[in-house]
């Protein structure tokens, strides 16, 4: 499915820990940023309850800059939520 979609991923962990993570897995196709000191993570209001790190999220940000979806609480192995990001996408 082509959405049209552009991915971003964001995390606390350092540049070097990206690389590793995305060699282990065969690398990827899309930009990985990292936040060490939390400031996009506090934008997007998803530092963890101690502060020292980043609830795995999900926003679908339109071409406007909108933001069409959050979820805050993102399981990657719930496919509910995965049939759920799919049909904002298509959306969007």
């Amino acid at each position: 499915m082509d959405a049209g979609a552009e991915i971003v991923a964001v995390s606390n962990d350092d540049i070097d820990s990206h690389c590793r993570f995305g060699e282990s897995l065969g690398g990827f196709s899309f930009p990985h940023l990292s936040d060490e000191n939390l400031d996009v993570s506090r934008l997007y209001d998803v530092v963890n309850d101690r502060g020292n790190g980043c609830r795995r999220s999900i926003f679908v940000i339109d071409r406007e800059g909108i933001i069409r979806h959050a979820d805050r609480a993102y399981q990657v192995n719930e496919e509910t939520q995965a049939e759920k990001l799919l049909e904002i996408l298509a959306g969007v």
